[in-house]
């Protein structure tokens, strides 16, 4: 689905070595060892003081931040405060979800059926995205 809603999907290398830890599930493991094509794992800056947040958010706020992104995706109640106080613009799956379901997208009403998930994406950045959260503000 964010394929198709994003023209670049990004995700620091530090939330990747989360999503393949051995307390990760087993599914979301698997799903990292082999990632999609449409997935950029880049390193992304250093990260000194990640605030009082986890280093997988604050990792992605940094990448977000260094590389202009339209659009943070993120659920951390703690990481959206922090991102937001940096001027980012941030939305949760909920945020990807009705965007999906706005435009068609059967995957996105199908999503919205589903209960959890992994949490395997934290960083958007596309002109679809940023149109969209433009207009609802």
């Amino acid at each position: 689905m964010l394929p198709r809603l994003c023209e670049r999907v990004v995700l620091p290398s530090v939330v990747r070595a989360e999503l393949g830890a051995a307390d990760a599930p087993v599914r979301v493991q698997s799903w990292i060892a082999n990632p999609p094509t449409w997935l950029d794992i880049v390193l992304g800056p250093m990260v000194v003081n990640p605030a009082g947040i986890h280093k997988g958010e604050a990792a992605a706020i940094a990448l977000a931040g260094s590389m202009g992104a339209d659009l943070l995706l993120i659920d951390d109640r703690r990481g959206v405060r922090a991102a937001k106080q940096q001027g980012l613009r941030v939305t949760g799956t909920l945020g990807i979800l009705d965007l999906a379901a706005e435009r068609g997208d059967p995957g996105g009403a199908f999503c919205r059926r589903r209960q959890g998930g992994p949490r395997a994406v934290h960083g958007c950045a596309g002109a679809h995205s940023r149109q969209h959260f433009q207009a609802r503000g």
